[in-house]
């Protein structure tokens, strides 16, 4: 068999196997962040004055409400007050940029798969030239 063609056949499983690694991924981080927006979606509709607040390391504290701000961490230690409906919009964009780097990944996962296809004709196409050229000798 052609040794390149083995390379390439190497290469595209690989890359297929990265993409879906990835797709597992960002299949979670989807699911993540679905449920949190329904958890989001049941506080901004909870008539409770409280709520359980983490500290850290599975530690809660009932902790009273004075209102239904809320603090985002927007990175390097910086926290933005938001609204949960500002908060819902956060996470609709970004289960949105998800949902479309997803789509991305899929695309290419069946890129992969069509040229392994594609590389496993020529390699079977090959076999067969060779085959028939040991037969006539």
């Amino acid at each position: 068999m052609n040794q390149e063609l083995m390379i390439k056949a190497q290469s595209l499983e690989r890359e297929s196997q990265q993409a879906e690694e990835t797709l597992k991924f960002v299949d979670e981080k989807i699911a993540e962040m679905e449920n949190f927006s329904r958890t989001l979606n049941d506080f901004n509709n909870s008539k409770d004055n409280s709520t359980l607040s983490s500290l850290g390391n599975g530690v809660f504290a009932r902790t009273e409400l004075k209102d239904k701000e809320l603090f985002v961490n927007v990175g390097a230690g910086i926290l933005v007050k938001k609204t949960p409906q500002q908060a819902q919009e956060t996470i609709k964009s970004q289960i949105k940029a998800l949902t479309e780097a997803r789509m991305q990944i899929m695309a290419r996962l069946e890129q992969c798969t069509s040229a392994f296809m594609q590389l496993m004709a020529e390699m079977e196409k090959e076999k067969t030239q060779n085959n028939h050229s040991h037969e006539h000798k």
